[in-house]
């Protein structure tokens, strides 16, 4: 049976005259579980008792909704993606008196897709949600309110993460809004290898978004899935490219794009870190050819990624370099001091110097040995 707990419903349209919506839809269904993503809403858009559920420094369970509207059809609510909302900024306070246009800005914590049964319309939680319409205060084809509290309707997730978002997106390729959208999955940036240990992700703080931490020297895979509703428009013959690519010089994508044919197609993406002592942060952007101009149809997922020198390696490299500068620059009457055959202790120090030296510029070289590979 369902829980019986109280959360939080997240309303939110998708009209093709509003790209911003649309764009957080489709980005919501886009990236990985624990990323960070800003929803906003006017003051006027949340109902009063939301304030009281929602306590600084306490993560509050949520579901984004999306409702698809037509004038011309019925309306359908397609639930999307459990959340948990990390911030509220400004904060709410229960009584507390805000202009009702004020944007309210929240930091969501994805979490799980919702699921969805392919052999039931798409249309299969409408009557379930349809109960919130009471408290947004739905009158005709209009709602009062955007962000409800309500009663969990929605059990554990049993399927596979993949499997959910996909039939998660053949339903909400059934709208009427995202009739020629494409949909894009984005996994976890892993370890390129045989472990493919999930990439660290750093803590969320105050409204940053998280950022992967990767290691110069690295090889790293990002896989993704492309879904086109199949016999859709969208195309319209044409062979949109999704691109991966780096700003920063140190992080180089193989593989830089693939074309979107119909259906679901799986492709990886190898992302490969130059050596550096230097700690960077880049974007990684994903990108797909709009289908349709003037029309968002394509989510657009920016990846942030630290590359960080473990602290060992600067404390290594500043010990060789230290050592190896001290003894490229030792003399025999150093030496003659210390031992006898000065001449050959001379010697010996700057081959042992020069070494270290070497060892240390190795550290700190820019480009890994394979290249572009």
């Amino acid at each position: 049976m369902p829980a019986s707990v109280d959360i939080l419903y997240l309303f939110t349209t998708a009209a093709n005259s509003k790209p911003t919506y649309r764009r957080g839809v489709l980005d919501l269904l886009t990236y990985p579980a624990g990323h960070v993503l800003p929803f906003s809403y006017r003051r006027s858009d949340i109902a009063d008792p939301v304030d009281s559920l929602i306590a600084p420094g306490r993560e509050t369970p949520a579901v984004v909704v999306f409702v698809d509207f037509d004038p011309k059809l019925p309306t359908a609510y397609l639930p999307l993606r459990r959340v948990s909302i990390l911030e509220v900024s400004p904060p709410l306070r229960p009584g507390s008196t805000t202009d009702p246009e004020e944007r309210i800005e929240f930091f969501l914590r994805l979490e799980e897709y919702i699921e969805y049964n392919p052999a039931e319309d798409f249309r299969q939680w409408h009557n379930a949600l349809t109960a919130l319409d009471t408290a947004r205060e739905v009158k005709g084809n209009r709602a009062r309110y955007f962000v409800v509290a309500g009663r969990n309707v929605f059990d554990p997730p049993r399927g596979q993460e993949q499997l959910n978002w996909e039939n998660l997106v053949k339903a909400v390729a059934e709208s009427t809004r995202f009739g020629d959208s494409i949909f894009l999955r984005l996994g976890r940036v892993a370890a390129y290898g045989s472990g493919r240990n999930d990439a660290p992700l750093n803590p969320y703080r105050e409204g940053r978004p998280r950022t992967y931490l990767l290691r110069p020297g690295h090889a790293y895979q990002l896989d993704f899935d492309v879904y086109v509703k199949p016999g859709t428009a969208a195309l319209r013959g044409r062979s949109p490219k999704v691109t991966v690519t780096s700003s920063s010089e140190l992080i180089i994508t193989t593989k830089p794009f693939q074309s979107v044919v119909s259906g679901l197609v799986q492709q990886s993406a190898i992302i490969s870190c130059k050596r550096t002592i230097e700690d960077t942060r880049a974007a990684l952007t994903v990108e797909i050819d709009e289908p349709i101009p003037d029309v968002v149809n394509t989510p657009g997922p920016v990846l942030l990624l630290d590359l960080s020198v473990p602290r060992w390696v600067v404390v290594g490299f500043c010990i060789l370099v230290f050592l190896g500068s001290l003894l490229v620059s030792s003399d025999k009457e150093t030496w003659a001091e210390l031992v006898c055959s000065a001449a050959v202790w001379t010697w010996l120090a700057k081959i042992a110097g020069s070494g270290l030296l070497a060892v240390a510029a190795f550290m700190a070289f820019r480009k890994l040995p394979a290249g572009q590979g």
